[in-house]
């Protein structure tokens, strides 16, 4: 897998395992890597289909604080 799809697979995994302090730091190195911020909002509501929704929700919950930053910051 190139580096970008490794980025969003990490994102999706993290976020199904409730490892939210990891889950940021990655947050921040995909948007590093140029995924947008739609792209990872659409990986985060994909994997409550497949972990369940308080796994989702607590996903978004810890990346909205990543998400509302402006790029590059």
């Amino acid at each position: 897998l190139d580096v970008r799809s490794r980025s969003l697979v990490t994102v999706a995994q993290l976020a199904a395992l409730g490892r939210t302090d990891e889950l940021k730091g990655h947050l921040m190195g995909a948007l590093n890597l140029g995924i947008r911020r739609e792209e990872l909002i659409e990986v985060l509501m994909h994997t409550s289909q497949y972990a369940g929704i308080p796994a989702a929700v607590t996903a978004l919950n810890a990346a909205a604080e990543i998400l509302k930053k402006p790029a590059n910051s």
